[in-house]
């Protein structure tokens, strides 16, 4: 808004700039302080698609003080009494006041001087209600200024606006965003559950200055039932130590500026390194429940479970001893959506934001893997990325993690190599049944074309399970991904579409320096190293850990070791030296949770092969039953 300040106004702004910098100690330390709190203000205000100017407001209620109270008994360094605070979403108890935390109030400020907006259509009458409240302002102002872009500031202008003013012009100058600063304020999230002392060893931040600069806390230990985020009051020269030390993202450090022709294209190594971190999973110790083995993992720093072959929502979360609706409200699942063999779920609510800044979708993801893959709420992540409802997702575009994507800046797209497909050289026969997918061996030759995209009726159409390799060069479906290439249900008329044996991003993956052994071209026997569970290896190699369990004759009940060999590929048969001409079939025993489909895409067939090799006219198994499965010649 243009505002065309009138005489009388002016010199009451000018007495109250006198009044602010006359004490020149007094007004430098406020300035120091500015100078260290606006980073993190300034990023909220973008965020949320307000004002920057409304960053002196909080220079005007507290002089950025924490624990500032006022004569109403209003609180923190935005002054919200409990009421109002509890009213835009801050937390007010024995444990916390996040009036008192410098994200959490000024996010809160933002959202109540936002719904405020909507109704005065005016940001100097929004302004005004920050000290009258909504109602009172709307029977004050003037009605032919709703939603004007220009305004006139006299002596009859409210007392707060000018006094606002007055703050805006007093500091917008001495402002030194370049200061070389004593102290950086960083963000140190998943700090649930830890007391300051620990959080004090860890960082190498004295206790005094954590607790100085975290007064929200009214008791030393974090609560556990929602996310926080610690501020650590951290020497500039050490701050990026401590970011790399602790790996928590960067946040009011200087960023180096990249040129747009640097910025064009991303790495394919580097992405797929950056995306194959998450989930990240620990093994926990499995019991047993009943007659139901529990497998436990702590996903991303939550407790999980893995789905097995035959769970639904209600036995899994039975197996957890939680309830069913909470179950699916952490994973953001419908009550009649299946589960996936192999994907470990949460057991408790995901974050409202990532440990990573940005992720960058790659063809056939979707927002719910997404959400399961770095922990955030599909609530959080749709609101982050500004999304009313949930949206398709296209290749390259870039979701924002961690904070919300300014109003101002527009849905981006990065440059990444989309995965390759080949054609197949020979036709392939089309499937008798359209729910199973047609699989065919590896042509000998290949050309290369560019997939079509699929069509999907929802963003979780396809439910991806967070084994998937996030470098897969083909959407993962809602089974488990295998690595034998598939071709989708094709009509007759036309030449099918085969996944290519390799994609870019694989490629890229491979050759990052690890500790994988090869055999000819596929990669045959993987090592494991410290820290390295089934699970993640499987994700590694696009395969499920049932099949990692199969090709290896591993129990239910056994783990791996540091230094075991695997086998990350299916075994070769071996060569047939006799002159007979007919099938050589072997036998395989129906497991708990084996279906045919199952049982097909661990021994690299199709589910009709296995029908007609069986003489089955449906696709029922029982426990027990054996059946004949050819080999390869």
């Amino acid at each position: 808004m243009k505002l065309r300040i009138h005489e009388s106004a002016r010199r009451k702004i000018a007495a109250d700039v006198e009044a602010l910098t006359s004490n020149s100690k007094y007004f430098q330390l406020k300035v120091d302080r500015i100078n260290m709190y606006f980073p993190l203000i300034e990023q909220i205000l973008a965020e949320e698609g307000l004002p920057d100017d409304f960053k002196y407001l909080v220079v005007q209620e507290s002089s950025l003080i924490s624990d500032a109270v006022s004569t109403s008994n209003a609180v923190g360094y935005w002054q919200f009494k409990k009421e109002s605070a509890l009213e835009v979403g801050m937390v007010v108890d024995r444990d916390v006041d996040e009036r008192k935390h410098i994200i959490a109030a000024t996010r809160g400020a933002a959202r109540y001087l936002k719904r405020n907006n909507f109704y005065l259509q005016n940001w100097i009458y929004t302004l005004q209600s920050y000290n009258n409240g909504l109602g009172g302002t709307q029977r004050s102002v003037n009605q032919r200024h709703i939603g004007a872009e220009k305004m006139d500031i006299d002596n009859n202008t409210h007392w707060y606006i000018l006094k606002f003013l007055a703050h805006k012009i007093a500091f917008e100058d001495a402002i030194d965003k370049s200061a070389d600063l004593p102290v950086t304020l960083l963000q140190y999230p998943d700090c649930e559950g830890k007391t300051l002392e620990e959080i004090a060893q860890e960082t190498d931040v004295p206790l005094a200055e954590l607790e100085l600069y975290n007064k929200w806390l009214n008791r030393r230990r974090v609560p556990e039932d929602r996310d926080y985020i610690v501020i650590l009051p951290t020497p500039t020269q050490q701050a990026e130590v401590l970011l790399a030390k602790l790996n928590v993202p960067r946040a009011n450090l200087p960023v180096e500026n990249v040129s747009e022709e640097e910025e064009e294209v991303i790495p394919v190594a580097y992405q797929a390194k950056l995306t194959a971190a998450f989930p990240e999973l620990k093994a926990k110790k499995n019991r047993i429940r009943g007659s139901n083995k529990v497998i436990l993992y702590a996903i991303n720093g939550k407790p999980g479970i893995q789905a097995q072959p035959g769970d639904n929502s209600a036995k899994l979360a039975q197996k957890a001893d939680i309830d069913r609706v909470k179950f699916l409200q952490y994973n953001d699942l419908k009550g009649n959506e299946a589960l996936i063999p192999g994907e470990v779920y949460y057991l408790r609510k995901k974050k409202s934001r990532a440990r990573v800044e940005e992720h960058i979708v790659t063809e056939g993801e979707t927002l719910w893997k997404v959400s399961q893959m770095y922990g955030i709420t599909m609530k959080a992540l749709m609101r982050k990325n500004r999304m009313k409802r949930p949206e398709k997702l296209k290749h390259g575009r870039v979701l924002w993690l961690r904070d919300i994507r300014p109003a101002s800046k527009p849905v981006e797209f990065r440059n990444i190599p989309k995965p390759a497909t080949t054609i197949a050289s020979k036709p392939v026969e089309k499937a008798p049944v359209k729910s199973e997918k047609i699989v065919s061996s590896k042509p000998s030759t290949a050309t290369t074309v560019e997939k079509q995209p699929e069509k999907t009726t929802s963003p979780k159409a396809e439910q991806p399970s967070i084994a998937t390799s996030p470098v897969s060069s083909t959407p993962p479906s809602s089974e488990s991904t295998s690595p034998i290439e598939t071709l989708t249900e094709i009509k007759a008329d036309t030449v099918p579409i085969q996944q290519a044996s390799t994609s870019p991003v694989q490629q890229a993956v491979d050759s990052l320096p690890d500790d994988r052994e090869t055999t000819g071209e596929q990669t045959q026997v993987h090592t494991v190293t410290t820290g390295q569970t089934l699970y993640a290896i499987a994700k590694l190699y696009a395969i499920t850990v049932a099949q990692l369990r199969l090709w290896n004759n591993l129990p239910e009940t056994e783990g791996i070791k540091v230094g075991q060999a695997l086998q990350v590929a299916p075994p070769s048969e071996p060569v047939q030296t006799s002159n007979d001409s007919a099938d050589k079939f072997k036998e395989y025993t129906v497991q708990k949770g084996d279906s045919l489909y199952k049982i097909a895409k661990a021994h690299a067939v199709t589910v009709q092969e296995l029908q007609e090799w069986n003489n089955k006219t449906d696709y029922n198994v029982a426990v027990g039953e054996t059946l004949k499965i050819k080999q390869a010649k």
